[in-house]
């Protein structure tokens, strides 16, 4: 383990590396590339040139073998931490995909995400609260489960959590990718690229219904609880397209509505309140809604956990329960 501090216009950028050899080397255009030395240019070229990175006196890096993801910050620390194992394998798969891929371009991207991540926290607290809502909400889930129907007491209450999460990342996944994308100055909307952002966030949207009513459809305990695990990673796909969307379209009809506005909102109701009804103003039909009523939209979140709530109580009403567990029984014999 090494551990080194960068100064950067008085401020200390401190990176700690915890890799192996394992994943350290890349090889592009032929050529060997020390990839750790690459991650640490790119983290200490964005903390220089990436505006929000000046709102910290500290940044943490830390490079480490495996983990969840690529790059992952953890707000209450100011601290990035780069799993390479990820990085490596998407890397080279962006690489086979693509002739012209660019390295340099996709560590900067990735750092300047993360570091909005930090500033989002910094502005409003808006990670930590996510992060609380969503534990009180599986508590909440969970506990609300009789003793004799336990077998459900799992998948229902993930179930019900990501589509607290879903909601609540919209928010701090789209600003994330958005300022990551478009940059920090104004830009020239146009109804080209809303029109663009908008099917993108269109496709998503109505795949991941279409997973929603798989597991709403599953009659097998186990097959359902598998579906909701994998409908983690469904979730993951869809909220930086649809994120980056009602963010184009919030600050597009709405010139008055500022970046910085954005990031001090602490209710995701509230973001999404905004997108539908910017959305219905300029007449165009919002792929989100918080509330049913008055907008027609593909994910509706109270049509959603009304949803869960049927399909809960289909499952687990006395016919279905007894046969579950008879056969289960059965099967065990």
């Amino acid at each position: 383990m090494s551990t080194k501090t960068v100064l950067i216009d008085g401020r200390e950028l401190v990176i700690t590396d915890k890799s192996t050899k394992r994943y350290r080397y890349l090889l592009i255009d032929g050529k060997t590339v020390d990839f750790v030395e690459k991650i640490i240019e790119s983290a200490v070229r964005t903390c220089k040139t990436f505006r929000r990175a000046a709102f910290f006196p500290r940044i943490k890096i830390l490079i480490k073998d495996k983990g969840p993801g690529q790059m992952q910050a953890i707000c209450t620390e100011s601290l990035i931490v780069v799993y390479l194992s990820t990085c490596y394998a998407v890397i080279q798969e962006s690489m086979k995909e693509s002739r012209s891929y660019d390295l340099r371009t996709h560590l900067d991207f990735s750092f300047e995400h993360e570091i909005t991540h930090l500033y989002h926290e910094k502005a409003s607290g808006y990670l930590s609260l996510k992060n609380e809502i969503y534990e009180r909400t599986y508590v909440k889930a969970a506990s609300s489960i009789p003793r004799h129907k336990a077998m459900f007491r799992e998948w229902y209450a993930i179930w019900r959590s990501q589509i607290q999460d879903l909601f609540m990342r919209l928010l701090s996944e789209g600003v994330a990718i958005y300022i990551a994308e478009f940059g920090e100055e104004k830009i020239l909307f146009d109804e080209k690229e809303f029109g663009l952002l908008h099917q993108r966030a269109m496709d998503h949207a109505y795949r991941y219904i279409a997973k929603f009513e798989e597991i709403s459809n599953e009659k097998n305990v186990n097959a359902a609880r598998k579906k909701v695990m994998d409908h983690e990673e469904e979730i993951d796909n869809i909220v930086y397209d649809i994120g980056m969307h009602m963010i184009y379209a919030i600050l597009y009809f709405n010139k008055n509505m500022k970046l910085e506005d954005i990031f001090k909102m602490k209710k995701y109701h509230k973001f999404v309140r905004l997108y539908a009804e910017t959305m219905l103003v300029n007449k165009r039909e919002p792929i989100v809604v918080s509330t049913t009523g008055k907008f027609n939209a593909i994910i509706d979140y109270s049509r959603l956990l009304a949803q869960i709530q049927v399909t809960y109580q289909r499952n687990t009403s006395s016919g279905n329960l007894f046969t579950r567990l008879f056969q289960r029984r059965i099967e065990s014999i």
